[in-house]
């Protein structure tokens, strides 16, 4: 069976998503089950040679999640089925497409399955009206599964976790770090910087948990290691740290925050993967203020290094996290409306607006958080023996999760 992917470009020198990771594995468990799989990847550079025993092509800068080479790549591939994964409203403009571009060629409709993250309450039918449609739905979580039937959606819907890579034994950086440094106590953030993952709040509170505590060189000073873009969603990481740093009496010279090097302001660090693994495993405590994750992967990682994790009480976050990690409950939520682009019932696609719930989480509480982790060293070692113990259980491990993809396939098709 000829099997047409559409997902990030699996890992590759200089490029490397966590949507891409997975679908690396998706993809190599659908050709080990004897399937011919092409792949239209995202993010994928021209002409880069790959080692994957599968067709990769990429998508255009003009239009980088493919929506007009699909139409080119159905009328020449003529698949037997489309597999999407990426978050759903990505998947609904896919299916959307391919939907009209069977009708225009007048052929019988090619099967269409989606697999996606859900990273917040609060979804309206609008934005599940077309999963009946599917020929296979599924998600990341018991989480996700409950805010699609709480939409409405009736169907069924296979619940298909990440998986967790082995975790590898790494040397800490700590001494390569500056001298005054080495003996701090190191508060870790590496997700990108986008406007969700809200950079601010991690700031806030780390500046408030710091205010009374030692400088360095004392051991145990604390110390905040940003691994992200300078800029990103118009927030200058380091100039917010200065001002927020003003507020509490220090300054950056008595404070440093620690930067991994980017090659531009608006350019996430890019490292090895050793090197990834050291940063984390140089980490005491790894604070996540996102307003919302599908699965959250860098506290995961930092947490198979060793690391404290301190998360909201909220998304997928409540599967995984409960006995885990530090957990802070959200004060109140917001809702935001967007526009989306579907198909309506006579085949002409139309722009709708739907809401999303995200959870408000206060800076204060993060930072009470991050005073437990501290103070609490007994809890927050049963924490990381909790987590590790869950993150080798076989409900992560790649292999089982990637028959679980083959048998829901199987299912669908």
């Amino acid at each position: 069976m000829h099997i047409l992917i559409l997902a990030d470009a699996p890992p590759m020198p200089g490029l490397t998503t966590g949507f891409g990771r997975v679908a690396a594995h998706l993809c190599q468990a659908l050709v080990d089950g004897g399937h011919q799989v092409t792949q239209m990847a995202i993010n994928y550079p021209q002409k880069t040679q790959h080692p994957y025993p599968w067709t990769i092509l990429t998508t255009k800068q003009s239009d980088p999640l493919g929506n007009d080479q699909l139409v080119k790549l159905i009328k020449r591939f003529r698949p037997d089925a489309v597999l999407g994964f990426n978050d759903i409203w990505v998947c609904n403009r896919w299916f959307s497409i391919l939907w009209a571009t069977c009708k225009n060629l007048e052929i019988p409709q090619i099967p269409f399955l989606g697999y996606f993250p859900v990273d917040c309450a609060g979804y309206e039918s609008e934005l599940t009206r077309l999963l009946p449609h599917w020929a296979g739905v599924a998600t990341y979580s018991q989480f996700g599964l409950g805010v699609l039937q709480a939409s409405g959606y009736s169907g069924d819907c296979a619940i298909i976790p990440h998986g967790i890579e082995p975790r590898v034994n790494v040397r800490p950086m700590r001494g390569l770090l500056p001298e005054p440094l080495q003996q701090s106590w190191i508060v870790l953030r590496t997700d990108i910087n986008r406007s969700r993952k809200r950079y601010d709040l991690t700031i806030q509170a780390f500046c408030e948990f710091a205010m009374d505590k030692p400088l360095p060189p004392a051991p145990g000073a604390p110390i905040l290691w940003l691994h992200c873009a300078d800029y990103g969603d118009d927030l200058p990481v380091r100039e917010y740290y200065e001002r927020t740093l003003a507020k509490t009496g220090h300054t950056f010279n008595q404070r440093p925050l620690l930067r991994s090097q980017t090659s531009g302001h608006n350019q996430h660090p890019f490292c090895s993967e050793a090197d990834l693994g050291a940063i984390y495993a140089t980490a005491d405590c790894y604070l996540q203020t996102s307003d919302a994750e599908g699965w959250g992967l860098c506290p995961v990682e930092a947490s198979l290094q060793g690391a404290s994790i301190i998360v909201g009480n909220h998304s997928i976050h409540q599967d995984l996290w409960q006995d885990c990690a530090f957990i802070v409950d959200p004060i109140d939520h917001r809702s935001e409306t967007f526009g989306l682009l579907q198909i309506d019932q006579h085949g002409s696609i139309q722009q709708v607006r739907t809401a999303l719930e995200y959870p408000v989480v206060s800076s204060h509480d993060y930072a009470k958080a991050l005073e437990l982790a501290y103070s609490q060293p007994a809890q927050a070692e049963q924490y990381r023996q909790n987590a590790l113990a869950q993150w080798q259980s076989s409900r992560f491990q790649w292999p089982v999760i990637e028959q679980q993809f083959r048998d829901w396939v199987a299912r669908a098709l």
